[in-house]
């Protein structure tokens, strides 16, 4: 195995954060989740909170009230290269604010390639699982947990947003969706921002759709309550989730063929089937054939026996006229012989 190098990671918080602090991965004396790599070509996040923010919590978030809305889109100190590289859809940051065991808003930078969340337990990993699937729309059947929403915010508050950036197009480069959410008379009240636009709950599934982010495949995302889940797949059902996870046009292009191999072999069937039936069919022409042979005979040999009675009446009838007609010229000839006797 080759060796991997440790790199110096930072924690982003915000001004007040008395933990603001370099660790090495891995660090067993600071339980904070290894948030951003140290890059200088990238700039650090500013985080803008209103003063009045404190007095709001646990308002109603309106159009008029986006001075309380934190948005943390600060992603253009990425160079250029770093974009490139990245496929669509892939995480660029996280922003959590009072969500499970996060108080913040902390901020996750996401490298290039692989990464790695590294912490003690009960630190807040899983916290940050839940918060890629509340933050990106989905809900807590992904998870294999039956808690409500508001089980996720954090204890006490009344507040609590996710802002999760995604790579977008060259033009766009980056779409932020952020999810704040109120606490409303023991009731949540969810509010969608896409880049810092007010949007319904179905622009959030068209994003899901369009960056083919399938949470809910369990290749892309699989939370250890899943685990099961995912030992009972099939050969075929492993093949179309890791066909999902890499592209949705490689799965429907493979259900395509899958159906047309499905066609090719219905048909293949039915030309069998037909085959068979063909086979069975002549079976009974031949069969027919040889009775209307034989029926052919038959009604010939009626004929001819029908004629022959014809023949035999014929015939008989002219044997029965000769007698006739031998009768009568015997009494004419004894009518003649009485009547002259000399």
């Amino acid at each position: 195995m080759r060796n991997l190098n440790k790199r110096k990671l930072t924690c982003v918080e915000n001004q007040s954060c008395k933990k603001r602090s370099r660790c090495d991965v891995g660090d067993k004396n600071d339980n904070d989740i290894i948030l951003k790599s140290e890059n200088k070509t990238r700039k650090n996040i500013k985080i803008k909170v209103d003063k009045e923010s404190k007095e709001k919590k646990g308002k109603n978030i309106n159009d008029k009230e986006q001075d309380d809305v934190i948005f943390m889109n600060d992603v253009d100190g990425y160079n250029t290269e770093y974009f490139k590289n990245l496929k669509k859809g892939a995480i660029i940051e996280m922003t959590l604010y009072n969500w499970m065991v996060f108080s913040g808003p902390i901020t996750l930078r996401a490298n290039k390639g692989i990464n790695l969340i590294a912490a003690a337990n009960a630190s807040g990993k899983s916290s940050i699982a839940c918060a890629l699937v509340f933050g990106l729309g989905y809900n807590s059947n992904i998870l294999s947990r039956n808690k409500e929403l508001i089980n996720f915010i954090k204890k006490g508050e009344k507040k609590s947003f996710i802002e999760i950036t995604l790579k977008c197009d060259e033009e766009k480069k980056y779409i932020c969706i952020k999810r704040i959410m109120d606490i409303i008379n023991n009731k949540v009240e969810s509010f969608w921002f896409v880049n810092n636009k007010k949007e319904n709950y179905e622009k959030i599934e068209k994003i899901q759709k369009e960056f083919n982010l399938n949470l809910d495949n369990l290749i892309t995302f699989m939370p250890q309550e899943n685990v099961s889940k995912f030992s009972r797949l099939n050969p075929e059902e492993l093949f179309e989730c890791t066909l999902l996870a890499i592209d949705k046009k490689l799965l429907d292009d493979y259900n395509y063929l899958k159906k047309k191999i499905e066609e090719k072999k219905t048909g293949e069937n039915k030309i069998k089937t037909y085959e068979h039936e063909i086979i069975e069919e002549e079976k009974i022409i031949n069969d027919l054939e040889k009775k209307k042979s034989k029926y052919e005979n038959l009604r010939m040999l009626l004929s001819r026996m029908k004629l022959y009675r014809v023949k035999k009446s014929l015939l008989l009838i002219e044997h029965k006229k000769k007698q006739v007609k031998n009768i009568k010229e015997h009494i004419e000839s004894l009518i003649t012989e009485f009547a002259y006797p000399f």
